[in-house]
């Protein structure tokens, strides 16, 4: 056996972890960037503290969408299965540091709720950037 092409033989089990981690990347940088905009919009601008819940939502979701495909897209198989586990690694950290900030553990339903909506929305976007590859398709 060759040891170059040994070598260049790239481990599926790690190339698909690093997408699962570049595309959490990638949404979390997305979150950051959203949040950003509508803090400065609350306090600057005309939109009230009742708008504040659903936007945030809107944000993870478009986050969660924008991961999964790359994740998905990179990967290039299985995208709703990719797409899920980027949402629920994006939402456990999301999580994560919400608890961090509050001090106290407090797992209900509506925690539930958002893991299965961010595995959802991740299974969306992964099917998505399956199926928009840049594959050649047959005629």
């Amino acid at each position: 056996m060759n040891h170059l092409s040994t070598a260049n033989a790239e481990n599926p089990t790690k190339k698909n972890a690093l997408s699962v981690v570049f595309g959490v990347v990638v949404a979390l940088i997305i979150s950051f960037a959203a949040f950003a905009i509508l803090a400065a919009v609350m306090l600057w601008g005309g939109i009230g503290e009742g708008l504040a819940g659903p936007l945030t939502i809107a944000a993870s979701v478009i986050s969660i969408l924008a991961g999964a495909f790359l994740t998905a897209r990179r990967i290039g198989e299985k995208g709703w299965l990719w797409g899920a586990v980027c949402g629920i690694v994006y939402y456990i950290l999301v999580y994560i540091c919400a608890l961090s900030a509050m001090m106290e553990f407090n797992f209900s339903f509506k925690t539930l709720l958002m893991l299965l909506v961010g595995a959802v929305c991740g299974m969306a976007g992964g099917i998505l950037g399956v199926n928009t590859g840049t594959k050649k398709r047959r005629r």
